[in-house]
């Protein structure tokens, strides 16, 4: 599935960027993380350490599904399917530096203030880019009706 396809889905992730996401626990149980993601690709990317235990759990099973919501919880969106793990190795250090900023512009909105530091903490912190292109998603991609209260 191609987010870019469904112009409401695109314009909803454009404009939300906080999130749950999960992935299988060696033992069967999900595992969860709070990330934000920006709209890359044909789908949703994030940065994370190599040595999370979502990376460790992708790499073995890349079954995953990331909740994305308004920042009240109300709207959002359900992406499933299969995430990619891109690390040096698979991408090469320069497009690596590259990808982690564009997945950084996507998911805050702006650049950087400094770019220099950014590849810096990158590097010590030995990221890696997570990106979920779905093949489904679910939710309600709807504004809240007139009078509705979210903290019930």
């Amino acid at each position: 599935m191609n987010i870019n396809d469904n112009l409401h889905l695109k314009q909803f992730l454009q404009n939300n960027h906080n999130s749950v996401f999960s992935t299988f626990r060696q033992n069967g149980l999900s595992q969860l993380s709070i990330v934000t993601v920006g709209l890359w690709r044909n789908g949703v990317a994030f940065s994370t350490p190599q040595a999370t235990a979502k990376t460790v759990n992708l790499r073995r099973d890349p079954r995953c599904s990331v909740l994305i919501s308004a920042d009240n919880w109300y709207p959002f969106v359900v992406l499933e399917g299969n995430a990619e793990v891109i690390d040096y190795k698979t991408a090469g250090q320069n497009k690596l530096g590259a990808y982690l900023r564009e997945v950084y512009i996507s998911g805050a909105g702006k650049d950087h203030p400094n770019w220099n530091e950014f590849d810096q903490v990158m590097s010590i912190e030995k990221r890696v880019v997570v990106y979920i292109e779905p093949d489904r998603f679910y939710g309600p991609l709807i504004s809240i009706p007139s009078g509705f209260v979210t903290n019930l």
